[in-house]
């Protein structure tokens, strides 16, 4: 897979995508994708004690995703990722999306984090990172399930019926060719990642 489509000119730096001056959504995604590097960590490292090399690809994860504390999916660390999706959907922006196309939250999800893939390249590395692949990756319905936890079936929701595709603001990136299974990589429109960073 490819590192997908360039970013659109949303005016923001991707540094200004972990700064405290960062949209909700932006952080929202930041907290999902951090719980699930530190599964996936979790992971790694109780499979194989000895394999402590890989401090680079670590450090580069970190970096993408600073600013952003540890958060596991259970307790306190689930309310945060709870809480930052309030604040997400209560941002001016990304609520006029969510209520003027209608988006379910799994739709909400999908955006936030197919922006933030846009807004900042760097995320294919975490994509794949998190498919223990050190080559970028594009953004599929398996990484979003990945990223936030869905539950087996929830991304068989996100097809060519649903309100992101009826409302064109995302779908496969491969054009007319389009396909809707889960490995296909997918893009938002540029105009809506650069509506939502402002």
């Amino acid at each position: 897979m490819t590192a997908g489509p360039a970013a659109p000119d949303t005016g923001l730096e991707p540094a200004a995508l972990v700064s405290g001056a960062a949209p909700a959504w932006a952080r929202w995604a930041r907290l999902a994708g951090r719980a699930r590097v530190e599964e996936v960590r979790a992971a790694w490292r109780s499979r194989d004690a000895q394999a402590r090399d890989a401090r680079g690809v670590h450090s580069e994860i970190d970096e993408i995703l600073r600013d952003t504390v540890f958060t596991a999916r259970t307790g306190p660390d689930a309310a945060a990722i709870e809480a930052a999706g309030c604040a997400a959907a209560a941002e001016p922006r990304f609520r006029r999306l969510i209520t003027e196309c209608e988006l379910g939250p799994r739709e909400a999800e999908w955006l936030a984090l197919l922006a933030i893939c846009q807004a900042d390249p760097r995320w294919g590395r975490v994509l794949g990172y998190l498919e223990d692949d050190l080559r970028p990756l594009a953004p599929t319905l398996s990484a979003a399930t990945a990223v936030w936890g869905w539950t087996p079936g929830t991304a068989s929701t996100l097809g060519p019926g649903s309100a992101l595709a009826r409302w064109c603001l995302a779908g496969p990136s491969d054009g007319a060719g389009a396909t809707w299974s889960a490995d296909a990589p997918w893009s938002a429109d540029p105009d809506i990642v650069a509506y939502l960073c402002g």
